[in-house]
């Protein structure tokens, strides 16, 4: 039984749904993003971010990525640093070294379903996308053009 509880514990830190701690999702989901792991990287997101990246893959005709620039790239070793949680917040620090070169990223999770899940979308931007679509959905589709009779038209009647 003793063999068996190390790959159960390995399998939940992976999984990133049984991570207890922030540090151990933002883990998770770098070495997800390394192995190419799509299933394990988007659990390990807030479903607002999984809702905006899968819709955006969709507008490039289903073409997939584990968004650049988020994972260490081969060959740069990293390195989690401090974690501070704040009530349902936490940052993580993330410290990527390649080629003699240092790039510390803050990592921002949130609380979603009493689990830790990355916030890669600030919330102000969320905010800002709601608004976007609650215009489109109201018909109120944004600034005027020609003929439009809108601010901004340069209709001459």
């Amino acid at each position: 039984m003793k063999k068996l509880i190390p790959i159960l514990s390995g399998f939940i830190l992976v999984s990133c749904t049984g991570a207890t701690s922030p540090s151990g999702v933002v883990k998770a989901f770098l070495e997800a993003g390394r192995k190419g792991d799509r299933s394990v990287f988007m659990n390990c997101l807030r479903q607002r971010d999984r809702e905006l990246l899968e819709k955006q893959e969709a507008k490039q005709g289903g073409k997939q990525g584990l968004t650049p620039g988020l994972i260490p790239p081969e060959g740069a070793d990293y390195r989690i640093g401090e974690e501070t949680i704040v009530g349902e917040t936490a940052t993580v620090s993330v410290l990527a070294v390649q080629d003699g070169k240092e790039k510390t990223r803050q990592m921002r999770l949130v609380r979603e379903g009493g689990r830790w899940k990355i916030a890669l979308i600030p919330d102000e931007m969320l905010r800002m996308l709601d608004g976007v679509e609650r215009m489109k959905t109201l018909g109120t589709g944004g600034a005027g053009g020609p003929g439009t009779g809108k601010p901004g038209s340069t209709s001459t009647r």
